[in-house]
């Protein structure tokens, strides 16, 4: 095969046209060509996507092993004469390379699967999938209904395909490829993302589960709070706030917006937000079913919300006295004690109890939690390599404490 030009990036200004068909199409069409054979693409062995696992155990195959080291062509012929020994069997000629048709995908469908394809070989960014895996996605999508992965904006996934069977968007190839293609017209920034009305956590340096989270500002009517919001979230990215907090905010000012269009209608101005609002506000908290400690934490965010907004001059023509005040918050309520009881206790410290566990990693699990008191998300993280010694050769567990975001050794 012949060497793939490098794809460079550009903006979208370089790109003739709006939207994302017509020159756009051309473009990939042109980036994918020698790469894109008769609808087919080359599966080279350690590409991330169906070229994932090990090789095959014998010389000279190209295909990724499927069974017993062995790829699914020498795994036939294998089987057919009798499983003799691998070091003295002949396999004969090596099969063919693997391929993945994209014939079944509209254009221009097809087109940017095929970008994708490129791109994961040549960047390595994206998690390594199987053959077969591959093949089920392909044919997930060419059962769509969808002629582009842009014909719908990510927030209106899932999909429904032929049969009624939900087909969802998770992180992986398909949000890779759109991430490429959005990046090929310059729009793959965080600006561009701050200014949409739906935030791709994973576009704003999210990783993890967090990765897969989107922000949705829509249902807040009155499009001068709407933009209140989104700087407000945005200065809390900024500052480094957690992605957790900034979705409870999110949903704790919708709500807000939700109290001032009952109060003014969806229309509302500036001047109509009063402390009517916020009185409305506590009581679809109190509908909601929120503890009086929950209660607590999101009049806390809406707080927030007006102190940085006022210092940042997002609110203008609100009045002044619509804040949020101390007597707002309901009284703090006491939480039952966490600590489990000694009866408890006594069972789990006993050897007969922990042995009824079949799985070894819980067995040493549980008695990591009671002698080191870490938190169980601590705990799964813990490294191989997390116990560190000091001059005299004493034993400290060295672990990344996720909730402040810090690194602690402790004995």
């Amino acid at each position: 095969m012949n060497p793939l030009t490098p794809v460079e990036e550009r903006t979208r200004a370089d790109i003739p046209g709006s939207g994302r068909n017509g020159s756009l199409q051309a473009r990939l069409r042109e980036l994918v060509e020698g790469f894109l054979v008769e609808d087919r693409v080359e599966i080279r062995l350690g590409d991330p996507v169906g070229g994932g696992g090990p090789a095959c155990c014998l010389p000279g195959c190209p295909r990724p092993a499927s069974t017993k080291q062995l790829c699914k062509a020498h795994l036939e012929r294998w089987n057919w004469v009798g499983r003799p020994d691998l070091a003295q069997w002949d396999p004969g000629d090596p099969p063919e390379p693997e391929w993945l048709s994209l014939a079944r995908l509209p254009v221009p469908l097809r087109f940017e699967v095929a970008y994708g394809l490129l791109r994961a070989r040549q960047t390595r960014a994206v998690d390594p999938i199987g053959i077969a895996a591959a093949r089920r996605l392909l044919d997930t999508l060419a059962t769509t209904e969808m002629s582009s992965l842009f014909d719908r904006g990510e927030h209106e996934w899932p999909t429904t395909r032929s049969g009624e069977r939900i087909v969802k968007l998770r992180i992986g190839f398909i949000t890779f490829t759109i991430d490429e293609i959005d990046r090929l017209q310059g729009i793959c920034t965080g600006e561009y993302e701050y200014a949409r009305d739906v935030w791709r956590l994973r576009r704003l340096g999210f990783t993890g589960t967090p990765e897969g989270w989107q922000l949705d500002f829509r249902r807040i009517d009155q499009p001068w709070l709407r933009e209140a919001v989104k700087k407000f979230l945005r200065w809390r990215h900024d500052t480094g706030h957690s992605a957790s907090g900034m979705h409870r905010d999110v949903l704790t000012l919708t709500r807000l917006g939700h109290a001032l269009t009952e109060c003014a209608g969806p229309a509302a101005a500036p001047e109509q937000f009063d402390r009517a609002v916020i009185t409305r506000l506590l009581a679809l908290f109190v509908a909601d079913g929120f503890t009086a400690n929950g209660r607590r934490q999101r009049m806390s965010s809406v707080k927030r919300f007006f102190a940085i907004a006022r210092q940042h001059d997002w609110l203008p023509g609100v009045p002044a006295r619509t804040a949020v005040y101390s007597e707002d918050f309901p009284a703090q309520t006491q939480l039952a004690p966490r600590a489990l009881s000694a009866f408890v206790t006594a069972q789990l410290k006993n050897p007969g109890t922990l042995d009824k566990l079949t799985d070894p990693r819980w067995r040493l699990l549980f008695p990591l939690l009671m002698e080191t008191g870490l938190r169980l998300n601590d705990a799964l993280h813990l490294p191989t390599d997390c116990v560190v010694h000091d001059q005299r050769q004493a034993p400290y567990l060295r672990f990344h404490n996720r909730k402040m975001k810090i690194v602690l050794v402790g004995q």
